[in-house]
């Protein structure tokens, strides 16, 4: 019993079996191969005018052409997928860093200033006011610790405070393949041409 024409057929050898070609998207002249160019036409490429090509499924799995259970729809020939893929912010799972230690510490210098008074608006009602008379400028001297650290503890409620995090990752593109072997698929040229069902 002889192939059909255009069967696809798995090899383990690492030639052309008679009568087929390699399923590696070569272009093959319509005059010596009406038979299959009437079942292939250009799906897979050729300019149908003198050539049309065979599939090229050299790195690539197959799949069965029309729609799926999830609506999407591959058209006979369509080429798709990629070995490698870079993740993009869309496609990252929802997370969030949390800072291990909420403390800080800021540098003081020992030394004195002066504060002059509030030049608009007014003090809020919880900061300590210190009491004068007269409508003249009121010096205070202030003070600070002698230099080195100090430390500075975030409260829930602190906003405007942006910490700087360490930056992971490179951005590379991660392997995208499942387990493969690799096998010869070659096209049937030569057999039976197929009645349509």
């Amino acid at each position: 019993m002889n192939e059909f024409i255009g069967v696809i057929i798995m090899f383990a050898g690492n030639f052309d079996m008679r009568n087929l070609v390699s399923a590696n998207g070569s272009l093959l002249a319509i005059a010596s191969n009406s038979a299959l160019y009437a079942i292939f036409g250009t799906a897979y490429g050729g300019d149908g005018r003198s050539t049309f090509a065979i599939p090229d499924l050299r790195g690539r799995c197959m799949l069965s052409a029309g729609s799926n259970i999830g609506g999407s729809y591959y058209q006979l020939g369509q080429l798709g997928g990629a070995e490698t893929v870079t993740l993009v912010t869309n496609e990252i799972p929802m997370h969030q860093h949390t800072l291990s230690n909420s403390t800080f510490r800021q540098p003081v210098t020992s030394g004195e200033g002066t504060v002059g008074n509030l030049q608009t608006g007014s003090l809020p009602a919880s900061v300590p006011r210190i009491k004068g008379s007269g409508t003249g400028m009121l010096d205070i001297n202030m003070y600070a610790e002698a230099a080195g650290n100090e430390s500075a503890y975030l409260r829930a409620a602190e906003t405007g405070i942006v910490p700087d995090l360490t930056m992971m990752g490179a951005s590379q593109a991660h392997y995208n393949m499942a387990p493969y072997l690799a096998l010869n698929l070659q096209v049937v040229l030569v057999g039976d041409f197929p009645a349509r069902g």
